[in-house]
Parts: structure tokens; C-alpha cells; sequence
């Protein structure tokens, strides 16, 4: 018997482009977004009030739903299988968007921003509008990461980019019939231009599912797994980035109580924004290694195509801190000066989440694809734990800007995430290839 061909680089990146530029697309929004926001009036107190708050609450509400895309890449393997993923995943979007109105149509809106996240009193407005046009975005994120999970699986990667093109160009044209007709104030027309453009994607991925329905899935390989199967396996991979996306809002948190905080929570969403274009290669890269970690000579070649990739992002990321930078948020963004200079000084702090991003995704896959998910949660309580340590510390110095204190304990975090990431997944690429 012939040993397994070890898997080679142009197999991962056949995976991985289309991926890849899929995120991109979706890294593009937000420069578009942040463009259309400015050239409308109060633009400085509307950019914090959806980047700064309300998108942060709406990602930590929607964030059970996030791994969808992983469960259903590795436990989709027939039409039993799906339809049972089917039902869960829509049960579990109905709990989230059901927290979702509590929290933007309710008096729990202004104890959680207002009391609670003590945001300056001109953005209280601006975040609940675009909370509120942010409702159909839980249950279409999560229907579109469902479906697009199995097209990965049976090798239609390239349906989840023209999907992503779709999103673009529906994002694009509600964002010009809104500056258009000026129906919408700056943080509206931001919510309900992602709300349309992510339910036109979740569209999108149904349609090119009708390929995969009649063909891989068709038929019934073996029993569905049971629900207590879907349960133990999910549940730390939902449980993850809830907890880590709690340190958005505690990161606007406690920017609202360092100096100047309206102008430094209108930065932080375009700044994070910004560097996504180049740390969504990385979140790309967490489904092709769930795929390729049992292939033969798979921790080799993933690692150093991780570590290359990941270095190189973040080395152009880097270019956020220079005059380019400056130019840029104030050109292309079209932020006032001030913020514009605010937001190139601080890409210095930011600029490692790249590399750390796609070495994140490589320990993941391993994780994913051998079920020890419990170990990505215990790592994300790692970042969270570094993340709002540093954060207290900056609020109770005084000493520091919030986007300083913010990017650095990001940073930080992510770091301590992927030291644990890596002693848990220690070994597991190793097991694979003694099984070949």
C-alpha cells in the first residue's frame, strides 16, 4: 500500500483564495460604510454611535451563531446530517435575534449603553437607530454561514466569494439611494445597509446550494448525529467568541471613560475596520485547515503557509502607521483631520493581530477537526482576562488615550489567546500523520 500524497501548498490555496478574497469583500464593506456615514450631517457623533457601540453590541449578541461556518463544514456529511444542523442553527438564530429586539427596542438599551457602558450622551441616539435597523442581521448571518459551511465541505469555496459579491453590491446600492434621498441618519443607514446586504448574501447561498442538495447530499449515508452529539461538540465553539467578543463593548467601555472618548470611539470602528482587510486572510484560513488537518504532512505545510501569510499581513498593516495611513482616513474614509491623525498613530498597536489572526486559525482547525473544542474556549477566557486587565489598568492610570490603551490590550490578548491555542494543540498534526 502506497503512503497519502502529503498534502501540498497549491491544495490549500485552492481552498483558501477564494475564501480569502470572500472575507476581503466583506473587510471592504466598512471603508464604504464609514465614506457614506461622513458625508452625512454629524458625522463624528453617528460613526461612534455605530462603530463605536451599537455594531460591537450587535456582533456580541450574534456571536452563539459565529462558528456555524465550522460546525457545518466538519459534521455536514449528508442530507440527514444537514437538515438536523438545519433546525439547530435556526433555533439558535431565533434566541439570538430574540435578545437582539430585547436589547434595541427596550429601556434595556439605555442600562446597557447608557448606565452600564457609559457612552457619552450625543451617541445614545445615533447607536440605538442603528441597533434597531441591525434586527435581521443575526438570523441572515447565521443562515448564510450554515450553507456556506457545507459548500466548503464539498469543494464549492468559490460560491462563497460570489455570494460575498453579492453582499458588496447590495451594501453599495442601499448606501447610495440612502445618501441619496437622505431618508436615514449616518448610523441608520450604516445598520440597515449591513442588515439588506448580509440577508441578500444569506440569499445567495441558498441559491448555490441547489447544486449540493442534488448532488453530495442527496443521499442518507448514516444515521443524523444525535442531538447531544451536536451539543457537546458546538457548545464551546458557541460559548468561544461570546466570550471574546464581550471585550468589544468592555473595550468601548472603557475608551467612554478615558480622555476625548466621542472622538476615539469615532475611530475605533474605522481603525478595526480598516486592518480587518488585511486579518480577514486569517479568519479565512480557520476553515481550510478544519478541511486539511488530517491530510498527511498537514502541521507542516499549514503552519508555514499560516506564519507567511500571517507575517506579510501584518508587515502592510504596519502601513496604516505611516502618512499612506494618514492620507487614507482622511481621503478615502473622509474623517476630519484630527481623527484621521488619531487613527494613524494607533494602527502601531494594532498592527500584530494579523500574523496572530492567522496563526489563531491554524490551531483552531486542529482543534476543530480532532473535536477538542473546550481548548478554543479556554483560550478566548485567556484574551479576555489579559484584555480587561490592561483595560482597567489604562482607565485607572489616566495617562494614556483610549485607541492607545485599546489597541494595546487587543493586541496583548490576541497573544496570550495563541500561546494557550498552541500548548492545547500541541501534537495534534503529529497524530495525523501517524494514522496515514
Amino acid at each position: 500500500m502506497q503512503p497519502a500524497r502529503p498534502l501540498r501548498a497549491a491544495d490549500v490555496l485552492r481552498d483558501w483564495i477564494p475564501l480569502a478574497l470572500s472575507w476581503l469583500l466583506m473587510a471592504i464593506e466598512d471603508p464604504f460604510v464609514v465614506g457614506a456615514v461622513t458625508k452625512l450631517p454629524d458625522s463624528t457623533a453617528q460613526l461612534a454611535g455605530h462603530g463605536g457601540l451599537s455594531f460591537p453590541l450587535a456582533i456580541l449578541i450574534e456571536t452563539p451563531i459565529i462558528m456555524l461556518l465550522a460546525a457545518s463544514t466538519k459534521l455536514c456529511t449528508d442530507r440527514a446530517a444537514y437538515r438536523r444542523l438545519l433546525f439547530f442553527s435556526h433555533a439558535l438564530a431565533a434566541v439570538c435575534t430574540v435578545v437582539h429586539v430585547a436589547v434595541a427596542f427596550t429601556p434595556l438599551f439605555d442600562v446597557i449603553v447608557g448606565d452600564l457602558m457609559g457612552a457619552p450622551a450625543e451617541t445614545l441616539e445615533p447607536a440605538r437607530r442603528s441597533l434597531q435597523w441591525m434586527t435581521p442581521w443575526t438570523w441572515a448571518i447565521a443562515d448564510r454561514r450554515f450553507h456556506q459551511g457545507v459548500l466548503i465541505r464539498f469543494g464549492h469555496a468559490s460560491s462563497v466569494t460570489k455570494g460575498t459579491g453579492v453582499r458588496l453590491l447590495t451594501l453599495c446600492l442601499f448606501l447610495a439611494v440612502g445618501l441619496w434621498t437622505r431618508w436615514l441618519d449616518g448610523a441608520a443607514l450604516a445598520g440597515g445597509a449591513l442588515s439588506f446586504a448580509v440577508f441578500c448574501e444569506a440569499i445567495a447561498a441558498r441559491c448555490f446550494m441547489r447544486k449540493v442538495l442534488r448532488g453530495p447530499l442527496a443521499e442518507h449515508a448514516s444515521p443524523p448525529p444525535g442531538w447531544k452529539s451536536i451539543a457537546v461538540f458546538y457548545w464551546p465553539l458557541a460559548i468561544t467568541p461570546l466570550i471574546g467578543f464581550i471585550g468589544r463593548p468592555i473595550g468601548s467601555t472603557a475608551m467612554a471613560q478615558m480622555p476625548n472618548p466621542v472622538d476615539t470611539l469615532a475611530v475605533w470602528g474605522p481603525l478595526m475596520g480598516s486592518t480587518f482587510l488585511l486579518r480577514s486572510v486569517g479568519h479565512a484560513f480557520n476553515e481550510v485547515v478544519v478541511k486539511h488537518a488530517g491530510a498527511h504532512g498537514a502541521r507542516r505545510t499549514l503552519f508555514w503557509m499560516g506564519l507567511t501569510v500571517g507575517g506579510v499581513a501584518s508587515l502592510i498593516s504596519v502601513g496604516f502607521a505611516t502618512p499612506f495611513g494618514a492620507w487614507y482616513f482622511e481621503e478615502v474614509l473622509g474623517l476630519e483631520p484630527q481623527l484621521a491623525e488619531l487613527a494613524r498613530y494607533a494602527a502601531w498597536f494594532v498592527a500584530p493581530i494579523a500574523i496572530l489572526n492567522c496563526m489563531h486559525s491554524y490551531w483552531q482547525g486542529f482543534l476543530v477537526h480532532f473535536h477538542k473544542t473546550r481548548a478554543i474556549t479556554e483560550s478566548v477566557v485567556c484574551f479576555l482576562v489579559v484584555d480587561c486587565v490592561l483595560l482597567a489598568l489604562g482607565v485607572w492610570s489616566g495617562k494614556f488615550g483610549g485607541l492607545v490603551v485599546a489597541g494595546t490590550a487587543t493586541s496583548v490578548g490576541y497573544l496570550a489567546q495563541g500561546t494557550w491555542l498552541w500548548w492545547r494543540a500541541r501534537g495534534l498534526g503529529q497524530v495525523a500523520s501517524e494514522l496515514q
